[in-house]
């Protein structure tokens, strides 16, 4: 019983191969030098054998038959039309877009109201191609800023990257190799800072930025009036998601004494919103409080 299981699994999980016009012939052959004047197959087991050399199903060579008895021609039908319709791209539409509205693969994509894979396919095809400018003038004395020189005497501060601190800023050898130059260098930290905490620039700004470089700008005062329509037409949904899951991720870093050693909860706020809307500020137990107040004051003492 467990062969016959196996053999039906591997049958059924067996890709069927694919008949070329050649094998399609060459199988009807076979057909009509086992069938009679009236087009019946004579002989038991034809079906089975001829679908056995070729690798198909019975129920392909069943089609195959009945293709010829119907038509009288038995190719297949895929170099006609068939597959999916590959996306036309109009290249004199792509030329009417404006430059500053198809400098990424998204701004394109949504001046031509298509999706930005297509374009991706399009550019591996080779339809259509990314192209920088490369015209460097040289540059001229208006265009020129004169080279701010350090002033001897003047401390200069080293600060390392908020990775892990490759050495300590009393660390000797550094202090003996500072101090052997005419200048006062010292080492500094980048002071610590959690990622899900810079709200501003990893959500709202960016989400505004985005918005903002679709416009055209040649001056400040466009600039200005490009980011002021994208404050106004960025989502106040989306900005409070944003600032939702701040106050979510500050209660977490409040349960583990500062730590960043938390999840990211999950709130659910598409839901949220659908069931009356997003709660503006989120609510924190008095208790946990009392105890990041106990543990900030027992911390500084």
């Amino acid at each position: 019983m467990a062969d016959e299981n196996e053999s039906v699994i591997s049958e059924s999980s067996k890709k069927r191969g694919f008949l070329n016009n050649e094998d399609r012939k060459a199988i009807c052959q076979i057909l009509l030098c086992s069938s009679d004047a009236n087009g019946n197959l004579i002989g038991t087991g034809v079906v089975e054998r001829v679908a056995a050399s070729y690798n198909v199903h019975r129920s392909v060579i069943y089609r195959i038959w009945k293709q010829l008895k119907d038509t009288g021609n038995v190719c297949h039908n895929r170099t006609q039309n068939c597959g999916r319709k590959r996306v036309q791209l109009d290249l004199e539409l792509m030329r009417q877009v404006p430059l500053s509205k198809r400098s990424t693969y998204r701004s394109l994509a949504c001046a031509l109201n298509i999706p930005k894979t297509s374009l991706v396919r399009l550019h591996k095809v080779g339809v259509i191609r990314r192209h920088t400018n490369t015209l460097k003038p040289y540059l001229k004395e208006d265009n020129m800023i004169s080279y701010k020189h350090i002033n001897v005497g003047k401390k200069i501060f080293i600060q390392q990257d908020n990775a892990r601190s490759h050495i300590s800023k009393d660390d000797p050898d550094f202090c003996r190799a500072a101090s052997e130059s005419e200048f006062d260098i010292q080492l500094t930290c980048q002071p610590p800072n959690s990622p899900d905490l810079n709200v501003l620039d990893l959500g709202f700004f960016n989400a505004i930025q985005s918005l903002q470089q679709k416009e055209p700008v040649k001056s400040i005062d466009e600039l200005v009036s490009a980011v002021q329509k994208a404050f106004d037409e960025f989502s106040t949904v989306q900005s409070n998601k944003i600032f939702s899951t701040l106050q979510s991720c500050m209660i977490e870093i409040m349960k583990i004494n500062g730590s960043n050693k938390y999840k990211i909860p999950h709130m659910k706020k598409d839901m949220l919103y659908k069931q009356g809307g997003i709660p503006v500020q989120m609510s924190c137990d008095s208790s946990l409080v009392q105890e990041v107040t106990e543990y900030l004051q027992n911390y500084d003492s």
